[in-house]
């Protein structure tokens, strides 16, 4: 009987390259979209609302004007007429959310070890792979290590990796500025009343969506009670193993929000872009002025 030849590489029949492959595209989409605007250094502010971009917050600018620092050398005047930086401000914030989503432990399974690894999504060999697969491995495979040279994240450059448990306090200090734009957002300018639009209701979702991508971290996890081998004989512990368990719920989610906080802060910015263009207007539900009454 004759017996057939070894298959070097997989003998799954599925289309298995489908899932990797719109992973690839969606982070690179996300990633050209969110470089576009950040170099684009406009928009990103609706004029009588006090709507902000989450790219460009929080607004440096603003800022240091409030601290009475006016850095003239950076200023240059918009096409709409009002000043902003030579250098993009979100050029100097974007760093931290995308050190930390770069670092995330979800996200390292989503690019690294289902694109860059070889074999390709850790399951299959270079034979059996597309052309943009191939590629990927042989360009980023070395960032690995392949076969018996793969070190895992004990040297550079994936031993940064670590740092995540770092960004995730960024992260957070990211979360409270939301909170903080979310609510203003709410008044008009001057805080002189209330106007409650479309822009709001995405701003709030897009908060929902990062606090709780945030919160669902495997670094706040641990924080929790990771490092706890017995959580019974002291108060304090109890009251660690509740948050734990109520943390599990947003962790055991934390891919799908991962993603869905992703993709609506892109497009919470492409609305406000759109509507301090004036392309598409803001539709208001309610509007109340009190200036004058104090």
């Amino acid at each position: 009987m004759a017996t057939s030849p070894v298959n070097p590489g997989t003998q799954r029949k599925d289309n298995w390259q489908s899932e990797p492959l719109l992973t690839f595209l969606a982070l690179v989409a996300f990633i050209a979209y969110a470089t576009y605007r950040a170099f684009e250094n406009n928009y990103f502010e609706v004029p009588g609302t006090q709507y902000i971009s989450p790219f460009y917050s929080p607004y440096l600018p603003h800022i240091l004007g409030a601290l009475g620092i006016h850095l003239k050398s950076m200023e240059h005047i918009l096409p709409n007429g009002s000043l902003s930086w030579i250098i993009s401000p979100a050029l100097f914030i974007l760093w931290a959310p995308a050190g930390f989503r770069a670092s995330c432990y979800f996200y390292r399974k989503a690019y690294y070890r289902s694109i860059f690894g070889a074999p390709a999504a850790c399951a299959v060999g270079p034979s059996n792979s597309n052309p943009l697969f191939t590629f990927l491995n042989n360009t980023f495979g070395n960032l690995l290590g392949k076969g018996a040279k793969y070190t895992g994240e004990r040297s550079l450059p994936m031993v940064l990796m670590n740092l995540h448990r770092y960004f995730f306090y960024l992260a957070l200090l990211l979360i409270v500025i939301h909170v903080f734009d979310t609510t203003t957002a709410l008044f008009l300018p001057g805080f002189s009343g209330i106007r409650i639009g479309v822009g709001n209701i995405l701003l709030i979702i897009d908060l929902v969506l990062l606090a709780g991508y945030v919160l669902g971290c495997h670094s706040w996890r641990h924080i929790l009670g990771g490092q706890i081998d017995c959580f019974s004989g002291c108060p304090i512990n109890e009251i660690r193993h509740h948050a734990y368990k109520r943390q599990g719920i947003l962790n055991a989610n934390h891919m799908q929000l991962a993603w869905a906080s992703m993709f609506w802060i892109a497009g919470v910015d492409l609305y406000i872009k759109l509507v301090s263009q004036g392309v598409i207007p803001d539709l208001v539900f309610y509007s109340h002025s009190w200036k004058g009454l104090f």
